[in-house]
């Protein structure tokens, strides 16, 4: 039986969860959701990704648009955008339909009605358990990685993590790492879900995501102890 601590109950009780807070992750969420259902939303034949021309249109929607400076950018350079995607497809809420050579994505019903109802509480942690343990990355065509996986990655970054923070920029061999392990895509949840704040850099020329630090968040739900 998995318990929590009287004090990291007392942390998940202190913790107010909305739009805004611990993260974005609700406010993005919906505002990908809302773009889907007023737009004839195209994905790309291969792998179901969202069309170039939805990019940079749903970017500038979110809470925070992540900077880029790519000519072409395509839908795993927004970490954010790629992230939320995973979500939206884990939880069954969206799909793919359409002819196999244009196929788009429509919201699914009945889910929908699921959806709704709960408040944000039951959002946030719903979104959470799907990408613990139903966001698996084959759904937006990436290749698994053996031995990994969300929690794992999760608990191991924190631990790399000092007490004062990450540097990233600047370094060469903690850029290279990062891209691995944990990945962007695991940064990117984890800043949606609150759980680390990033602080974000101009790109350079030619390239996309400038993560400058990053640091723990250990008022949140980031650093429980269950047992």
């Amino acid at each position: 039986m998995v318990t929590l601590a009287p004090a990291d109950q007392q942390t998940l009780n202190d913790q107010p969860i909305d739009g805004d807070q611990p993260g974005t992750v609700l406010r993005d969420f919906e505002t990908v959701l809302a773009f889907i259902d007023d737009h004839i939303t195209t994905v790309s034949p291969k792998h179901n990704l969202f069309s170039m021309g939805s990019l940079a249109p749903l970017n500038d929607q979110m809470t925070h648009p992540m900077q880029m400076a790519l000519k072409r950018p395509q839908q795993r350079a927004y970490a954010h955008l790629h992230a939320l995607y995973l979500l939206l497809r884990a939880t069954g809420l969206a799909y793919v339909t359409g002819a196999e050579n244009k196929p788009r994505l429509a919201l699914d019903a009945d889910g929908l009605a699921s959806w709704r109802p709960l408040n944000a509480t039951e959002r946030y942690f719903t979104l959470l358990e799907t990408w613990l343990l139903r966001a698996k990355s084959e759904i937006i065509g990436e290749r698994p990685k053996p031995f990994q996986s969300p929690i794992a990655d999760w608990d191991g970054f924190f631990r790399r993590i000092p007490d004062k923070g990450l540097r990233i920029a600047g370094d060469k061999k903690e850029e290279e790492r990062l891209a691995y392990v944990p990945g962007l895509l695991t940064v990117a949840m984890l800043e949606l879900f609150g759980l680390v704040t990033v602080q974000h850099g101009k790109p350079e020329p030619g390239k996309g995501w400038r993560i400058v630090e990053i640091h723990r968040r250990p008022t949140c739900a980031g650093e429980l102890s269950i047992s």
